[in-house]
């Protein structure tokens, strides 16, 4: 930056040093006319050309000038520079009357992309159709097994019955709420104690198109104060491009690292995501799945302290 400045400085400072000496030039006045200050200067000239005097130069030159006159009197500029711009009229005429589809060909109609990612943005799915299901889970897994990548991505591979439950329950209840365990701070406590507490978290559903599933997870707080422009916390995407020759659907999901979710909550959450839609099964399958769809339908009777309940049980 200085050797810039410095650079620059220099450069300006010669300028003005160039116009002080400008500046300095003084102009001697005299009463002498051109022809006798020069007189000595042109005689040689004349005796150079050979004449003998100034006079006989100066009628040389007079006829010259004359011939000059007479050849420049022949170009009317007017009528040149009006020649001119009717012939660039008639240009442009004919520039505009030429087809242009053979120059130019055929316009290509870019592909239009998806304002959300599917599974072409991971992987080249011509090249996984010819993978068996085993190798298609493997190379997954190691596609976002990296060590950026693993900080904050979590992924899975489904089998097609598990896929079509998880589906057929989404669709029919695509929004619900999933508590966390957290702590109650003393500060939060007016007798100072710590106690056990859970933070909810709303889930959506989203079906952009017939082989991408979209979970979106934010904190219920952030969803009741922004609502549909609330921030996801936790995007989980399912893709089932493969479905149909390899019985299998893809799972990937990325946490914001700014939001107030580490990734074994991300994992709690994905867990009871499947316990509460009928994925995973057990004795408190059915209460699960009823507490599911009484959310849905704007139940009354929905117990938040029994979904904290059934979300912590075992069974």
């Amino acid at each position: 930056m200085i050797n810039t400045i410095i650079g620059k400085s220099s450069i300006r400072l010669s300028k003005y040093t160039r116009l002080n000496q400008f500046a300095n030039i003084r102009f001697i006045s005299t009463n002498k006319s051109v022809e006798e200050i020069y007189k000595e200067k042109l005689l040689q000239k004349a005796k150079d050309q050979g004449f003998k005097t100034i006079e006989e130069l100066k009628e040389h030159l007079k006829e010259d000038l004359d011939k000059k006159k007479i050849e420049f009197s022949k170009i009317d500029p007017l009528e040149a520079i009006k020649k001119y711009q009717d012939q660039q009229a008639t240009e442009e005429t004919e520039d505009m009357n030429k087809p242009t589809s053979k120059t130019l060909g055929p316009v290509n109609t870019p592909k239009q992309e998806t304002p959300y990612k599917t599974l072409s943005s991971y992987v080249e799915i011509e090249k996984f159709m010819e993978l068996s299901p085993q190798e298609i889970e493997y190379i997954w897994r190691a596609r976002f097994s990296s060590a950026n990548m693993a900080e904050n991505h979590l992924h899975s591979v489904l089998n097609k019955d598990t896929w079509n439950k998880l589906f057929t329950t989404a669709k029919e209840n695509p929004i619900f709420v999933l508590p966390l365990p957290r702590d109650i701070t003393p500060e939060q406590r007016a007798d100072g104690q710590i106690e056990k507490g859970s933070e909810l978290f709303y889930v959506q559903w989203l079906f952009p198109d017939s082989n991408t599933t979209h979970v979106i997870i934010t904190s219920l707080i952030e969803y009741q104060l922004h609502k549909e422009f609330a921030k996801p916390y936790l995007t989980i995407s399912f893709f089932t491009d493969l479905m149909a020759r390899k019985q299998v659907a893809l799972m990937m999901g990325q946490l914001d690292l700014e939001s107030s979710l580490s990734l074994s909550d991300c994992t709690l959450l994905l867990l009871n995501l499947q316990r509460f839609y009928g994925v995973i099964g057990g004795k408190l399958a059915d209460e699960r799945i009823k507490i599911l769809q009484s959310f849905n339908k704007g139940d009354v009777s929905f117990d938040v302290n029994k979904l904290v309940e059934l979300s912590e049980s075992v069974e």
